[in-house]
């Protein structure tokens, strides 16, 4: 369990204040959290895993609400099934990261004025979401 939260909590929390003192001084920037779709439906057998991934939801809304009186956007993307050497052995369709990149690179050169809070990105065939 405290792996897990190292990793998948911890890990966004420290980088989050490594960087956002100079988003401030600067005036803008864009944090994008890459969560999992497993924050948005909590899966069996994956307990501590799905509650790491719903707490990075409330941490991004709250980095947002600190962020917008200096122009930084937060977002929280929760991702279907990617395609790494994790997944080799399910039978399925997975997303690419580089596909997954692209979409981040559209999210952040959009208009400053607005932010996309939240986002689902899975393969048009996915086992398991919804």
């Amino acid at each position: 369990m405290r792996r897990i939260v190292g990793v998948n909590l911890n890990g966004f929390f420290f980088a989050s204040k490594a960087i956002f003192p100079s988003m401030k001084l600067q005036n803008s920037g864009y944090i994008i959290n890459i969560s999992s779709v497993a924050g948005k439906k909590g899966w069996p057998n994956a307990t501590a895993y799905c509650a790491t991934k719903f707490a990075l939801t409330g941490f991004t809304q709250a980095l947002n609400g600190e962020g917008k009186s200096y122009n930084i956007r937060c977002s929280v993307v929760y991702p279907g099934g990617m395609n790494t050497n994790w997944h080799e052995e399910r039978q399925q369709e997975f997303l690419n990261p580089e596909d997954a990149g692209m979409f981040f690179l559209h999210m952040v050169t959009q208009n400053p004025r607005f932010v996309v809070n939240e986002a689902v990105i899975t393969p048009v065939i996915e086992q398991g979401y919804p």
